[in-house]
């Protein structure tokens, strides 16, 4: 079922009642059109004479929820970006965002929508949207004791399974990742024979940095996959970044086409096997054509060597990480500085946190002669990664280091990070001392935003 933009929209129910007089029509064109306290006083009236009209008790709920929505932002709005990744440059966030329901409201919205369902449990769109409210308000306990009643009460919705897996993403988009997961495998076991969905936990393990977890779902998606293509091709992508690849080669041998030859090679090329070209060889006489048969060319190529040139030739193919990262790797065998970051920094990117942080040490250690740039972007890196692993004292040391870079989202990054280490210490003056120096300008990265914003705490 496809997503509509207002809430009223997805209730927005068959009338018998009031069929004639087409008030629902008519409180749902004035939700549309934002003019809620017109809607509001029209539901009231109707509702002082059938006070336990299915119809009005869901426009009922609409209006709540849309006043409340309307109360908190105007449809196109921009707003600071708060979110602290290194990796999310952007100062400001576009247009909607989504608005976490108060639970004063959410109770009132749920009263009446419980009310219309018990009246008439045959409509689905009541069961549909109070677990609209429950995932858009946070109410987690609420969600999951409900989808068990939601997949016996609703059967003319396609791929239902699918449908309820937004509400796992509502919840995702208001900062609850263990909620998200936890309404995933709620659905996987309402719905066993949907094992897509334990290639989809597996995803949001991975990008919650719960490594352990999301190879247990993906293995298991694999097992079961059957031909499937999304789950195999989830399975390859995942498996390799996490180092798995002896699965990560099972999951692409399964996929049609001959991917898996081009893989096996440079697999077998990271891991020192004999003959590892015989695979890529294969894969470029059957795919003579394809956008990666320039790759294929450069490692069989009779005069292929492990430089700087080859590696800078491979790498700036369209190849994806889960080929890239063995690349990087491969190389850092000529000891020279960028495919050896390169690893880290791809390592840091996938939430490997631990694998890029030994990467990164063993450039600290091997005291690289670098300019002022390669420095302070591995040090940028170096820090972030320490930071996600709660290594806050050694990431502290890594951001003093980048005060001064010339480089400004660096520098605003480091001087956020370094006054929100003393903040968190309950140093808040020291901290502060370091905001003070980037909120002078708050417009100029998403870091001087947070700065300035951090100075009235």
């Amino acid at each position: 079922m496809k997503q509509l933009p207002f809430l009223l929209l997805i209730l927005l129910a068959q009338s018998t009642f009031f069929a004639q007089e087409n008030i629902i029509e008519d409180i749902g064109l004035l939700i549309k059109a934002g003019k809620i306290a017109e809607a509001e006083n029209l539901t009231n009236r109707y509702l002082v004479d059938d006070p336990v009209n299915t119809d009005l008790l869901m426009m009922k709920g609409n209006v709540l929820l849309n006043q409340y929505i309307q109360e908190q932002q105007a449809q196109l709005s921009l707003r600071p970006n708060f979110d602290e990744s290194i990796y999310n440059i952007t100062v400001l966030e576009k247009g909607p965002h989504p608005v976490t329901l108060d639970e004063k409201t959410a109770a009132r919205v749920a009263k009446l929508w419980k009310a219309a369902a018990t009246l008439d449990p045959t409509r689905e769109d009541m069961h549909l949207g109070l677990c609209q409210v429950y995932a858009i308000s946070g109410m987690r306990d609420e969600l999951l004791t409900y989808l068990p009643v939601v997949k016996e009460k609703v059967v003319n919705v396609e791929d239902l399974h699918h449908h309820l897996a937004t509400y796992a993403l509502n919840l995702k988009e208001r900062g609850d990742i263990d909620g998200a997961i936890a309404v995933y495998k709620k659905i996987s076991n309402l719905f066993p024979a949907q094992i897509g969905l334990l290639s989809d936990i597996g995803g949001e393990y991975f990008f919650a940095g719960q490594l352990d977890s999301a190879q247990s779902y993906i293995n298991r998606s694999i097992k079961l996959a059957n031909g499937d293509e999304t789950i195999l091709g989830n399975g390859f992508f995942l498996s390799s970044l996490l180092g798995n690849y002896d699965t990560a080669l099972g999951a692409i041998r399964q996929l049609p086409g001959n991917g898996g030859l081009l893989y096996e090679g440079v697999l077998k090329f990271y891991r020192n096997e004999k003959k590892w070209k015989k695979p890529i060889e294969k894969f470029l006489q059957s795919n003579p054509d394809s956008t990666e048969a320039e790759t294929a060319k450069i490692l069989t190529a009779k005069d292929f060597n492990l430089d700087m040139d080859t590696y800078l030739a491979l790498i700036e193919k369209d190849l994806g990480d889960a080929i890239k990262i063995l690349l990087h790797l491969k190389f850092k065998e000529t000891d020279e500085f960028l495919p050896t970051f390169n690893a880290a920094e791809t390592y840091c990117f996938n939430k490997r946190y631990d694998a890029a942080i030994g990467i990164f040490k063993a450039i600290e250690n091997r005291h690289f002669d670098l300019d002022a740039e390669d420095r302070e972007t591995y040090l940028f890196y170096y820090a972030w990664a320490l930071r996600q692993k709660g290594q806050m004292d050694a990431a502290n040391k890594k951001w003093m280091q980048l005060l001064e870079s010339e480089d400004f989202y660096k520098k605003s990054a480091a001087h956020w990070f370094v006054g929100k280490y003393y903040f968190d210490k309950d140093e808040k003056a020291k901290g502060r001392e370091y905001f003070a120096k980037m909120a002078g300008d708050p417009t100029a990265s998403k870091y001087a935003t947070m700065s300035w914003n951090f100075m009235g705490e």
